[in-house]
């Protein structure tokens, strides 16, 4: 099977790109300033750039591209709405134009929802809590559009997904980077922001391989959960990584890094993708924030050569 994969540069793109060739099949990507071998330099808000490019012998497309930072789409809520929605639009137009029968992955956020106490499923109620938030319920709505005009099109909320390669700007690799940091001056204090939040954190490899699944094996124009099915504090996520460094390091909750709206509490259930596909999260949490402190300890071995 042939595979696009946009924002194949990405933290979920590099990993999933792997995945694909690792599982035999022929992944091609395309990645604003893409640098590597595989991946093409292509800018999706430039119609004209996706349309000069082939899309007839794409079997699948898994659309990752996109601003995704939610604090920084505050800052910026019409960039966040307007690139993200641009760049699904040119994208679904270039698969109209090819007559494509590719099946077509849009990638959304389980931040959707609205939250609470009880167990999200798909067809929980949503909350517009945020610019990104809004960017991604332009895009499901998009998908939906694109479904009625013949393509084959469904879509993933995948909630918390973390792992080796994720940037500055999440919690994990937050306290992670800190941690490591901190571990080459002999200890301190990290600064984090409200801990006593519960979210649900999955593998990026995880989330990666139901991509795979879901492009297989998903129902068309179906709406999918991807998440661990378990809840857990920020403060059980610190705690958990601080177990796995010898330095010693406090912990400072800072006010300020608190978002304009948050929700208290995310319990998502994965309930219809096991079903559909037999996917299920395969790699523990310990081995998921071992991992993760181990690339940013690399980070900063390879800064100091």
């Amino acid at each position: 099977m042939r595979v696009l994969v946009t924002g194949a540069s990405g933290f979920v793109g590099r990993h999933l790109m792997q995945i694909l060739r690792d599982s035999g099949h022929d992944a091609a990507g395309w990645s604003l300033g893409a640098t590597a071998s595989d991946v093409l330099d292509v800018d999706l808000t430039n119609p004209a750039q996706v349309g000069a490019h082939d899309l007839t012998t794409v079997d699948a497309v898994i659309h990752l591209a996109g601003l995704s930072q939610v604090s920084n789409s505050f800052d910026h809520p019409a960039e966040y709405v307007c690139r993200n929605a641009s760049m699904e639009i040119n994208l679904m137009e270039g698969l109209l134009r090819a007559s494509s029968a590719a099946r077509v992955l849009v990638v959304s956020t389980g931040a959707v929802y609205a939250g609470g106490h009880g167990l999200i499923t798909e067809e929980s109620p949503i909350r517009a809590a945020n610019p990104y938030v809004v960017s991604k319920l332009a895009q499901e709505q998009l998908a939906h559009y694109y479904s009625e005009r013949g393509l084959d099109v469904i879509i993933a909320r995948p909630f918390n997904h973390i792992g080796p390669g994720q940037q500055r700007g999440f919690l994990v690799s937050d306290i992670a980077c800190q941690i490591a940091s901190l571990e080459r001056s002999g200890g301190g204090t990290i600064i984090a922001g409200d801990l006593s939040t519960r979210r649900d954190f999955t593998d990026v490899r995880d989330v990666a391989s139901a991509y795979l699944q879901l492009v297989t094996s998903g129902r068309r124009r179906e709406t999918y959960n991807v998440c661990s099915g378990v809840t857990r504090s920020g403060r059980d996520i610190v705690n958990s990584l601080l177990r796995l460094t010898d330095v010693s390091i406090d912990v400072r909750e800072d006010g300020s890094l608190r978002r304009p709206t948050e929700t208290h509490e995310t319990r998502a259930g994965n309930r219809k993708i096991r079903a559909d596909t037999q996917w299920a999260p395969a790699i523990p949490l310990s081995a998921t924030l071992s991992d993760t402190l181990s690339y940013w300890r690399d980070q900063f071995d390879q800064g100091s050569n």
